[in-house]
């Protein structure tokens, strides 16, 4: 089964569940490298898992600094 084809049926699986259509399969893998470097698994070994030859690409994959925390939502003034 190529990309495209894996694409598509994520696609159509998150349409029949209701989900935003923005989702793709790498939002998945970013999930997984993001959930892994939580838990401590050090970074050469997710770019491993993830099958990168270059480390570059694996932190684009990180989404640990993206991550809304209590902190920052209380620093809001309204």
């Amino acid at each position: 089964m190529g990309g495209v084809e894996t694409c598509r049926r994520v696609k159509r699986r998150l349409e029949a569940a209701g989900l935003p259509g923005n989702i793709s399969p790498h939002s998945f893998r970013s999930c997984a490298a993001t959930d892994l470097l939580l838990q401590g698994v050090p970074l050469d070994d997710v770019q491993h898992l993830l099958g990168h030859s270059d480390v570059r690409t694996t932190r684009l994959y990180d989404r640990r600094q993206k991550a809304v925390t209590r902190d920052s939502v209380e620093r809001i003034s309204v």
